[in-house]
């Protein structure tokens, strides 16, 4: 059996995506999520959250820079990566992201209506 890196992340934007064009002509977008995870200490819930930046290239990146807005609840697969560097105390610093391969809206903060290609979640179809 081969290694995989696949990795499904659910939460909610914490900005709008911003989409450019690199030189080459290539269209990337970039977001960040924030998921909520947690805990249990002395038989209390402790909740944490974390985040991971988003990146989406091509047709993806453009769909999500089009109709995503922050606060909004999303699906994510993809491929997850890790970057590390000294900051300047020399202490080491991590950040994770997603690479997108494939998306799933869920519905916009208020209660707005999804506008987009894909069909929206409801909380009760999300399994946690």
């Amino acid at each position: 059996m081969s290694a995989q890196n696949n990795t499904q992340l659910i939460g909610r934007l914490t900005r709008n995506f911003e989409g450019k064009y690199t030189p080459n002509g290539q269209f990337v977008a970039n977001g960040s999520l924030a998921v909520d995870t947690g805990y249990t200490k002395d038989g209390e819930r402790v909740k944490r959250t974390e985040f991971y930046d988003i990146t989406a290239w091509g047709k993806t990146g453009e769909t999500l820079n089009q109709y995503c807005v922050k606060g909004q609840f999303m699906v994510f697969q993809g491929t997850l990566k890790a970057r590390g560097w000294l900051d300047n105390e020399k202490v080491v610093q991590v950040r994770q992201s997603l690479d997108v391969r494939e998306f799933t809206f869920g519905p916009k903060p208020g209660g707005a209506a999804t506008e987009g290609p894909a069909t929206p979640l409801s909380d009760e179809d999300i399994p946690f």
